[in-house]
């Protein structure tokens, strides 16, 4: 008893010193304290009295309610009692998932059914199987939900207790939905409505309907989905308040932003976010504010949604819950996108990511598991069907024992009936096992032929690359090659205008293959980074026309784009025969000059490249000639398999514009 009494006084300093709010201004609190420590004569009511004022606690200051908890716990594991700890056990489970850390309520409500499985409450055991269920759902752990929730409804069912029924129907409702199984997903909503219309529970009624609005929500259903969540609206009394309400609030609000109907959602999530402060649910109401930074990053308000994306960041990310840090990373990458803050993007697109990679090794891990999940369901099933079977069948062999001792002889007959009946039922037993263990067999040639079929893929995917980088770097030797050719064959001709004309292909030439070596140089094989790129194009041209632009300066400046290799290469084309052009015609006699060449992003949907000279411009007289030529007859061929808009300008100097869609063609 002074031991239980130490632990008590070690308890009030605790809270005293932890400068909890309403514990240090509450004297109605302290006087418990003191009646606690001075009047319990045993340890088990001193656990129940914690516990009662940890239940107190909850709904006010969850802080305090663990101190009480964690007391009650350091008392109850000197006790030999499995259900005293069992029910400290659920409580610390209970606080866990109100402060939304999943993972540490997983290994309370684990305890907690340890504990009461000693005790053989089914009761309890139950509700514990439902709450490790709704546990590892929030962890994104279905196949664990699946497995445990069975178990709850295995265990409800016995019981006949139809309200924990309908709430075991609606967890897999839920996890169905998840999977994309909507078949199964509308099988169990449906079946909890019935059971809900039978005993005409308004909220049940409009839990049920809230099953149906997820089932429709996972099948993109939206528009049926909101209809069944003021179906769900309706059936709860409007008198009273209700905790359905915001979460009703806040799924139709999910279907809202779905539907783009901007204004409704952030109502609806103003609503929800009220309600779950009521309710002082601080997953929900994290929740609330992540869809109301959604909608404001969809309406392109993008300050108000890094406001309220960075007092919600650490929680939502603190609670492990990977669809969450997912969905907050992305918002936050739009959101310093649009304010064109690249830097802050990019940290949040590299976080992205890595949760995406998670994401995707979970998801596989499901994959591979869904053979066995499904065979589990059914499994459960015939489980549960049989034991209907088997406790029809013991009433009626009570009826027939109760005729039968009249009747002796009939006795004899109907003993030698039963045993032929239990023969026939274990050579059936026999046969269900065997068949078994050929679909466990199935299952697993299914899984190593799934493995074999991956590791096939990815080595298919590894010899493409160097099949591409092999085509690359031989393509660029080709085109070295025919260059090469190209001047033996300049330096070997005494024609001026055969000379101008050999270096304008070999400056097409390697323009073509510039991209097949830059392409063979980096570990992305589709596209380039354009500003690398036509500064190389440049340099070569420099080369190639070393006469004359010893006297031009380039400026070049891009955007940092990347481009797919067939824009790229047309676009360099057309740099190249702008560029000649400009060599050829706009500086006469080897005057000095400047070519500007340039790609910018012209609008969300656009590009803009521009190629421009302060030389002599077109003359007027020689414009129909110069547009005849074949480079710009290129050029133009060019642009149209851009989609392009080509623009020539005379302003001190010719200026050529090329307006095109950011999605080129192919």
């Amino acid at each position: 008893m002074n031991k239980t009494k130490g632990l008590f006084f070690i308890a009030f300093l605790a809270i005293c010193w932890s400068g909890a709010p309403l514990i240090a201004q509450s004297t109605g609190v302290i006087d418990s304290l003191k009646a606690i420590i001075a009047l319990h004569t045993n340890d088990k009511q001193a656990v129940g009295t914690l516990m009662e004022l940890a239940k107190r606690y909850d709904a006010i200051d969850l802080d305090s309610s663990l101190i009480y908890i964690n007391a009650a716990e350091k008392i109850a594991a000197t006790l030999n009692d499995a259900s005293t700890n069992g029910l400290v056990a659920q409580m610390k489970g209970i606080y866990y998932t109100r402060k939304s850390v999943y993972q540490e309520a997983v290994g309370a409500f684990t305890k907690a059914i340890e504990y009461y499985q000693q005790t053989g409450n089914a009761q309890n055991l139950a509700d514990n199987f439902g709450n490790l269920s709704n546990s590892y759902m929030n962890l994104g752990d279905n196949l664990n939900a699946l497995k445990y929730v069975l178990m709850a409804y295995d265990l409800f069912s016995k019981e006949q207790n139809k309200e924990r029924m309908m709430k075991a129907l609606g967890a897999l409702t839920v996890i169905y939905g998840e999977d994309k199984d909507t078949t199964n997903a509308f099988k169990y909503a449906y079946k909890a409505l019935d059971m809900a219309m039978e005993t005409n529970q308004k909220t049940e009624i409009a839990r049920a309907f809230i099953y149906i609005a997820q089932v429709c929500f996972s099948a993109g259903q939206y528009e049926r989905a909101v209809s069944m969540y003021e179906q769900a609206r309706l059936a709860i009394d409007s008198k009273n308040f209700s905790p359905l309400i915001p979460h009703i609030k806040l799924k139709t609000a999910n279907c809202y932003l779905q539907l783009k109907k901007y204004p409704n959602a952030l109502q609806a999530y103003e609503a929800a976010y009220q309600g779950f402060a009521i309710l002082r649910d601080t997953s929900k109401m994290y929740s609330a504010k992540l869809g109301t930074a959604k909608v404001q990053v969809a309406l392109k308000n993008y300050a108000p949604a890094l406001q309220i994306a960075r007092k919600i960041e650490a929680q939502i990310i603190h609670s492990g819950q990977l669809e969450k840090t997912q969905d907050i990373y992305f918002l936050f990458y739009n959101a310093y996108s649009g304010i064109k803050n690249f830097e802050a993007a990019h940290k949040y697109a590299g976080l992205l990511l890595s949760v995406q990679d998670s994401l995707y090794d979970q998801n596989k891990k499901k994959e591979l598991y869904r053979l066995q999940v499904q065979f589990a369901t059914k499994e459960k099933e015939e489980e549960i069907r049989l034991l209907s079977k088997d406790k029809k069948l013991e009433e009626l062999e009570e009826k027939r024992q109760e005729l039968l001792r009249n009747i002796f002889i009939a006795a004899l007959f109907i003993v030698l009936i039963f045993t032929l009946l239990l023969w026939n039922r274990y050579r059936a037993k026999i046969r269900t096992n065997n068949l078994l263990k050929v679909q466990q067999e199935d299952i697993r040639q299914a899984n190593e032929n799934l493995l074999k079929t991956l590791l096939e893929k990815n080595r298919l995917l590894e010899e493409k690359e160097l099949l591409f980088k092999e085509v690359h770097h031989r393509v660029k030797n080709n085109l070295q090659l025919m260059n090469s050719l190209l001047n033996l064959q300049i330096n070997t001709t005494n024609s001026a205008e055969l000379t101008r004309s050999l270096e304008e292909s070999q400056s097409r030439l390697q323009s073509i293959s510039l991209i097949h070596e830059k392409l063979y140089q980096q570990e992305d094989l589709f596209s380039l980074n354009f500003d690398e790129y036509i500064k190389s194009l440049v340099s070569s041209l420099h080369d190639v026309f070393n006469s004359k632009a010893q006297q031009i300066a380039y400026q070049v400046e891009s955007d940092p784009i990347h481009l797919d290799v067939e824009t790229t290469l047309r676009l360099g084309l057309i740099i190249n025969e702008l560029t000649i052009n400009a060599l050829k015609h706009a500086f006469p006699q080897h005057q000095e000059g400047k070519i500007e060449i340039s790609l910018r992003t012209f609008d969300a949907d656009n590009y803009m490249l521009s190629v421009k000279d302060n030389g002599i411009g077109i003359d007027e007289t020689a414009n129909a000639k110069f547009e005849d030529s074949l480079g710009m007859r290129l050029v133009n061929v060019l642009s149209n398999q851009l989609d392009g808009v080509l623009t020539i300008l005379n302003n001190n100097g010719t200026h050529v514009y090329l307006k095109f869609p950011s999605k080129s063609i192919l």
